[in-house]
Parts: structure tokens; sequence; C-alpha cells
């Protein structure tokens, strides 16, 4: 075969291989996120893979939720495929590269509904492990949270449950398909970083590393959903119960429940309601979460999800603070939390035509609890009985009003693109924040203090990008 004909026919395959033009080169734009909790097909999930192992490294910036990552997975092919799919929404992938040796070469990708799509390499067989290493950054839109805590403090923290692992990490996010993980995560330098499993290469869990970078692994294999982190300013310690750096704590037994209906995803109105129920301290804790929500495809121009979540947690023992009296004596206390947390997510999408769409994300946010009982730890935290584990904490000034906390936030994105000529765009992006905090609850109601996030002072910004696509 001449060499131009052989470029052809290679160039054939690769079109075939991946539906639309494959690509090796970072896209322009962050993908818009598919809708969480939909429920997979019948049938095997990712048939011919099976995840090994996953090594996750993620910046987390000192400012904002703008992420960078590159996610490494080993995967056993079990039968011969030419394409991996991988969940990975709503994050723009960079790069791919792709092989069954130690030298990984670029991939073709594509990048469509909630998938990545991967060519994979010729000569790969039944049997062998292929290793795909995918570069990506961008705002999560969920399962990796980064915003204030209950203290109105800035953090970070993974909830994946049910299947919200592939808002910030490429992975086969399925319950069945269960993996070893390390990871490596780049914070803030106040920050520190717990995971799954044990620190690699420290003394200690609370032990800072040299580089910035905190290293866990998890050597027994888990699914996606509960490969998670946290992160913040916070002190780390063995412990069995929070006590940041006290004595463990003994735990009681505790019984938790989720489930969740979606409707038919053929249907042009797809309703979904999931909850999450837990029972804790003898039935003292106590938390249930319910998310309703509702994703509408109006027509081929026209798509849009819109869900809201709503918390109620009674904790029985949430961690307070620690306090040193005048002779040094070191007091661990804790305090019974009545908390509330609401928040309504809208996203949109229109296709004016194929060269002109808009993308609508909005959320608004608030938290807020008050604070009760402040006890300390009992000279026996391991006391069988809950009430032995606590004694009065004798400083009024601390027990007497503890307070408490109201979090507003309101984050939106609006994202114009328009490709004038064929490989050159233009980008008009509107971004609003808005954020308050208070150390009380407060008298409203959480529907008022929705309300109220719009009279908090907005923080706008605006960014032109473009780009011109030069041929020779």
């Amino acid at each position: 075969m001449k060499p131009h004909a052989a470029l052809r026919a290679a160039a054939l395959a690769a079109a075939l291989l991946l539906p639309g033009p494959a690509k090796a080169a970072a896209q322009d734009l962050e993908p818009p996120p598919v809708p969480w909790g939909r429920v997979p097909p019948p049938g095997p999930y990712a048939a011919g893979f099976d995840a090994l192992h996953y090594r996750v490294a993620v910046e987390i910036p000192d400012t904002g939720a703008y992420i960078r990552g590159t996610t490494t997975i080993d995967i056993r092919l079990s039968a011969p495929r030419d394409t991996l799919v991988l969940d990975l929404t709503g994050l723009r992938v960079n790069a791919v590269h792709a092989g069954t040796s130690a030298t990984l070469s670029p991939a073709a990708f594509r990048q469509t509904d909630g998938r990545l799509r991967v060519a994979v390499p010729a000569g790969a067989r039944a049997g062998d492990t292929l290793h795909v290493r995918v570069e990506y950054e961008g705002t999560p839109d969920d399962g990796l949270l980064i915003r204030p805590n209950l203290h109105g403090a800035r953090s970070a923290f993974a909830d994946n449950f049910p299947d919200r692992g592939r808002f910030w990490f490429p992975s086969i996010d399925h319950p069945g398909d269960k993996a070893t993980v390390e990871y490596e995560v780049r914070v803030p330098a106040s920050w520190e970083v717990v995971a799954n499993g044990r620190r690699a290469g420290a003394d200690s869990d609370a032990a800072r590393p040299a580089d910035g970078v905190w290293r866990w692994r998890m050597e027994a294999p888990i699914p996606t959903y509960t490969m998670v982190i946290g992160a913040a300013d916070f002190a780390v310690g063995t412990v069995a119960r929070c006590a940041r750096g006290g004595p463990a704590v003994r735990v009681d037994p505790s019984v938790s429940a989720w489930g969740g209906l979606n409707g038919d995803d053929r249907r042009s109105l797809v309703p979904n309601l999931w909850f999450n129920y837990s029972r804790e301290d003898g039935g003292r804790t106590r938390y249930f979460n319910v998310g309703p929500g509702v994703n509408l495809r109006a027509s081929t121009r026209f798509s849009s999800w819109v869900g809201a979540s709503l918390s109620w947690n009674r904790q029985d023992t949430q961690w307070y603070g620690n306090f040193t009296d005048s002779v040094g004596t070191r007091h661990y206390t804790f305090a019974h939390l009545e908390q509330r947390t609401a928040s309504l997510t809208w996203r949109g999408d229109y296709t004016f035509t194929p060269d002109l769409t808009l993308q609508v994300y909005a959320q608004p946010f608030v938290s807020k609890g008050t604070y009760a009982n402040v006890r300390e730890l009992s000279a026996d935290p391991r006391a069988s009985d809950y009430d032995g584990r606590y004694q009065p904490y004798g400083d009024a000034a601390v027990a007497a009003s503890p307070g408490g906390f109201n979090v507003k936030q309101f984050n939106s994105n609006v994202v114009l693109r328009w490709e004038y000529r064929p490989g050159s765009v233009l980008f008009l992006v509107w971004n609003q924040g808005r954020e308050g905090f208070a150390g009380v609850e407060g008298p409203r109601s959480l529907s008022q203090n929705l309300g109220d996030v719009f009279d908090l002072r907005a923080d706008n910004t605006f960014l032109v990008k473009a780009s011109y696509w030069i041929n020779w």
C-alpha cells in the first residue's frame, strides 16, 4: 500500500472507531454535565473492561473551585474491544494517553453525553492490562464540593454517592466495579487532607508533606462511590470520634438507608427522587436528605434540569471546640446541633444554530443551625454508657451561649459560544457569586434565606475569549 493510501485508511479506521471527529487535543469549553442518579441500562456495565486501580491526582486552588487533575487507570481487558467508555461529565479533557506497557501514547478520544470514549490501542488483547491517563480541568458541578462549611470556613469534600464520582474524576462509575485507589492531592498550604486507606510516604496521618502533595492509598478494592477525600484547615488525628487531636471516643452502632426513583429516560420529561437517612448515638443523632429533580428535553434545541436538595441534621455529638484553661488543662467539647440545609440547582442548554449555543447554570445554597448543650469529654470517653462519655463544660462564657451559623451562597455561570468560522470560536462568559455568613441561625425560614441570597453583594466576572484557526 502506498504511504498516502495507508494514511487515508488509518484516518477512516479512526473515524469508524469514534463517531464524529476523533480528537486528541483539548476542548475549548467544559461540556455540560449530565444529571446524576440515572439508572444504568440493563446488562453488563462497561462490558469487556474491569478497573483494577485508580491513581487520582488533583489540585485544589487557593481560591475558587476550578481544579486540575490527572487520573491514571489500570484496566484489565476481559474481551477484545476497540473503545473504552469512561464516565466523566462537566470537565474539559486536555489529553488522553493509553497503552499496555509503561510507555503510553496519545490516544484519540471524544466527550459526549457525560461519557469519555477512548480508542483502545491497536494490538490490545483479552487478558492485557490497559493503562489510561486522562488530563482534565474545570469546575466540578457535583461530587467534589468546594464551598464554605457549616462554620463558614472554605473546605473541599467528595460525596460520590450514588454515581457522582464522574463529576471530578474519570472512572467506570458503577457500584459493581471495584478497584484499589491512591490519591495525590495538592491543596492550599494551611490545609490538611484525609482520604480512604492509609497515608503514603508519611510517618503519621497529620504529618505535612514536604512537597505539598498529600498521598493516600487504599489497598482493598472499593466502588467509586466510596472513593472520597476531605480537605480543609483542620487538625488531623487518629481518633475514633472527631475530637480534633483528643482521645478516642466510643461510637454506638448506626443505621443508614438510601434509595431513589428515576423516570423513563426515553421521555421528554424525566422526574427523579433520591433520599438518604441515618440514625446514630442511640437515636440522639439523625439525618435525612431528599433530592427531587426533573430533566426536561423540550426539543432538540433545548434541554434543562432543575433539582432541589433539602436536609435535616440533628447531631448530638458535633465537635464544638478545644479549649485550654488557665492551668493548662485541655478540654474537648461537643454540642448538640440542629441544622437545616437547602439548595436549588438549575441547568439549561439552548442551541440557536449548530454554531451558536447558550449554557446557563445557577445554584442558591443555604445552611443554618444552632448549637446547644455544650459538653466536654469525661475521664472515660470510651464508656459503654453514652452519658458517661461526656460531662458538663464548666466555662459559662461558652456553654451559656454557644451560638450558631447561617451560610448563604449563590453561584451562576452563563456561557455563549459562537463558532463564527470552522475551528474559530468566540466565548462570552458571565460568572456571578454571592456569599454571606453570620454567627447565629437567625429567625427567618429556609425559603426566606434563599431569597435573602440575592440581597448579598454580587461579585461579577466577565470573560471574553476568542480563538482563530489558521490553516496552512
